[in-house]
């Protein structure tokens, strides 16, 4: 008689060893690419695996506040995503795996105030959302959907930081349009928690909106009163920010919760950790609250870039971080071939 056997739990690994498997993963693609050569399936399947991984746990990091460690992971995402690109086959270039990336890029500049950088990378990621679309190729069109709400997400986000409303608002009813097929029975790997996030996240902002446009604040709130009754049996983070914009006396108190970190993050773990893939090793969750605590004591802004990535470069050769990452991820594929 075969003896059954449980299913064996996954390790939960350090962030240093998690990193060593990246770098394992990274050294894999490099070599297969160079070993069969031009446009293989092994080198498509190596490549997804890699970008997967990188986007999995750059999603994890930058929710912790992890940017050194994100950035660290981006760029060898950046450097897979342009060798995938030159050798990878027409599905790859139009796998929503790319996206991603890009979303993420724009996420993390978005995260040390580079608003100009955030903005290209999600113009990149939209032409390539625009080119997914136009393919119509079955094996990407489930994951369009999930994929269009997450880069909304991101370009509301900053749109919003830097006060570009009438642009944002743009993206806010691509938000609203996306959620709304997912209540209607488009597949999405969002699940009801996510879902009833959105919805408080999504109304909020829409109210906040119509103030702007001149609607009465206390219309506004009533409204969000009344969208509160639908998800009042689901304690979500989202909806103790609603609630919050409910009891706001005047608009600058709910655009002040719109443009707040929590708001941000809800928003961010809402339409990314879905995209979180199976096969991402389990990370130690103390030891990530501990690299977090750590990380406040030593933040990253938009200068610091240049020196993390080119510390040679003298000053009058360093270009805006968008192009040193694209060009660095340029450079060393070319370094490789």
């Amino acid at each position: 008689m075969r003896i059954l056997k449980g299913k064996s739990k996954k390790q939960i690994l350090s962030i240093p060893q998690v990193l060593q498997r990246i770098e394992a993963l990274d050294a894999k693609t490099k070599r297969i690419a160079h070993l069969l050569g031009y446009r293989s399936n092994e080198i498509s399947k190596t490549f997804r695996q890699m970008l997967t991984m990188c986007n999995s746990v750059s999603i994890i990091f930058l929710q912790f506040d992890l940017l050194h460690a994100a950035l660290y992971i981006l760029l060898k995402a950046a450097e897979t995503d342009v060798c995938m690109f030159f050798e990878g086959n027409s599905s790859d270039r139009i796998w929503h795996g790319r996206v991603l990336v890009y979303c993420n890029l724009g996420y993390f500049l978005h995260r040390i105030d580079d608003y100009t950088g955030s903005l290209k990378f999600l113009y990149d990621a939209e032409s390539l959302i625009l080119e997914i679309k136009d393919m119509k190729r079955r094996a990407t069109a489930l994951n369009t959907g999930d994929i269009m709400l997450a880069h909304a997400s991101i370009a509301f986000l900053v749109l919003c930081r830097i006060e570009r409303f009438k642009e944002a608002e743009q993206y806010l009813e691509i938000l609203t349009t996306q959620f709304n097929s997912i209540i209607k029975g488009r597949r999405s790997k969002i699940n009801s928690t996510g879902l009833s996030n959105l919805y408080c996240l999504i109304h909020l902002s829409i109210e906040l909106f119509r103030v702007m446009k001149g609607v009465d604040m206390e219309e506004a709130i009533s409204s969000c009163k009344a969208a509160l009754e639908n998800v009042k049996n689901e304690k979500t983070a989202a909806m103790t920010l609603l609630e919050r914009f409910s009891q706001s006396k005047e608009y600058n108190e709910g655009l002040d919760i719109l443009l707040s970190d929590e708001f941000q993050s809800v928003m961010f773990i809402t339409a990314f950790f879905p995209f979180i893939g199976t096969s991402t090793p389990i990370i130690n969750f103390t030891e990530l609250c501990q690299a977090q605590e750590r990380a406040r004591f030593s933040p990253i802004t938009k200068a610091d870039i240049p020196s993390m990535i080119a510390p040679n470069l003298s000053p009058s050769d360093i270009p805006d971080n968008y192009s040193l990452i694209m060009k660095t991820a340029l450079a060393s594929v070319k370094g490789h071939n």
